[in-house]
């Protein structure tokens, strides 16, 4: 888990008791460790992403029982239907979603930013993710339109704190960006525009935010934030 999708902690994900399907197919009596084949590697990957994404382990625990004996199959490389359920999941999931730390949709986009390897937004280093995700420190994660200058624009809470608008930053990083609209704090990031783009495309954000337009920037990220969703998740 921590090498696949950068959870370093059960605190972080959004199921912890996903790791109990899991455990059956890693189980062995060997002396040597089980490691899965290549497509078995997709499939579990991307059951694992679709069962965040649907919430899968909210609904009923039947749905815990029928994945282990799924997984069973894939260790005995016989037919299975691992992850082959429908997930209903469009731009809502991510412009709706309040960011709160504690909840399953906010964990799922929080280990979905990490798996980009993202870059602080002043210096480009890569964000020491371990840390941050080992306890699920909010400090860590802040708004891309900073909070207060929505507010000064009469955005309401639930607009301005929708993940749609958070990254995953440092804290010393966000406290040189300000309050300021993206306009002004890019003259704080790097001049060279290659590398700005860089950082943006790590974080899982449009390429220009510097437009100062929030409506604009959430229709261009949401987009961007599904379709990597869906990457993960192996949906076309």
């Amino acid at each position: 888990m921590r090498a696949t999708i950068k959870a370093y902690s059960a605190t972080v994900l959004p199921f912890p008791s996903i790791i109990i399907p899991l455990s059956v197919f890693f189980a062995t009596k060997n002396d040597q460790d089980t490691y899965p084949t290549g497509e078995q590697q997709e499939k579990l990957e991307s059951w694992i992403w679709r069962s965040f994404f649907s919430r899968r382990y909210s609904k009923r625990l039947e749905q815990l029982n029928l994945d282990i004996k799924e997984i069973s199959k894939i260790k005995d490389n016989v037919d299975n239907k691992l992850g082959e359920f429908s997930v209903d999941i469009d731009e809502s999931f991510f412009r709706n979603t309040a960011f709160s730390i504690n909840t399953v949709n906010t964990k799922t986009f929080i280990l979905m930013l990490a798996s980009e390897n993202p870059l602080n937004f002043i210096s480009g280093s890569p964000v020491s993710l371990e840390p941050v995700l080992r306890n699920c420190n909010k400090k860590e994660f802040h708004h891309v339109y900073p909070r207060k200058y929505l507010i000064e624009r009469g955005y309401s809470n639930r607009d301005l704190n929708c993940i749609a608008n958070f990254v995953l930053l440092s804290k010393a990083d966000n406290n040189k960006l300000g309050g300021n609209a993206p306009s002004i704090y890019r003259k704080v990031m790097r001049s060279n525009d290659e590398a700005v783009r860089l950082i943006l495309k790590r974080s899982l954000c449009p390429l220009d935010i510097f437009h100062d337009d929030y409506t604009r920037f959430l229709d261009a990220r949401t987009i961007i934030l599904l379709d990597k969703a869906k990457q993960l998740m192996r949906i076309d």
